[in-house]
């Protein structure tokens, strides 16, 4: 009988451990994916006291790999600081109607990308509302980030722009791209 107490505690306390570690890798999963994008329909939205606009768009195709294309988005993120807060760890992506993801490429040649792509020749780096040199209030944090997407969905995406106090909810707004063939 002893032992049969001894069981059902251990049980009880397996199921304990079992349920906290369950809880706490859903709320892991709710953090870490939009689950709710609100779509607009134009190149800005406000969430959470953010606004955040698509400010250029411009797309790349070459004879080398005609079948793909490399997009550079440029985004201003406005908004008081206390709100910019909740926007720590940025996440910038693209989506498709058949729900695919893209994310930004991030590798040692994509400054010289953005420098080529963007019409200043500028890169503000990625997707970060709390720079160390943050402009005052009201005053756009600008971001640059380039994608290796499909040519035959350019113009079918949609980006989606969430951070970590705002997700499982989105900024979700669609793009078009100039598209153009470097010879």
């Amino acid at each position: 009988m002893r032992h049969l107490l001894w069981i059902i505690l251990a049980l009880l306390l397996l199921s304990a451990t079992a349920l906290i570690a369950a809880k706490t890798s859903l709320l892991d999963l709710r953090r870490d994916r939009e689950w709710r994008p609100t779509e607009i329909a134009t190149d800005s939205g406000l969430l959470d006291g953010v606004e955040v606009r698509l400010q250029s768009t411009r797309a790349v195709t070459t004879p080398a790999q005609e079948g793909r294309a490399l997009l550079h988005l440029r985004l201003a993120v406005t908004g008081p600081l206390q709100a910019r807060e909740g926007w720590i760890n940025c996440r910038v992506t693209l989506t498709d109607p058949q729900g695919r993801v893209w994310a930004p490429v991030e590798t040692e040649l994509t400054d010289g990308a953005v420098r080529t792509l963007a019409a200043d020749g500028q890169n503000n780096g990625r997707c970060n509302p709390l720079p160390y040199d943050a402009p005052g209030d009201g005053e756009a944090i600008l971001s640059d980030s380039v994608f290796v997407v499909p040519v035959e969905v350019l113009t079918q995406l949609r980006l989606n722009v969430s951070g970590f106090g705002t997700r499982p909810r989105a900024l979700s707004m669609p793009i078009r791209p100039a598209l153009m063939t470097l010879q």
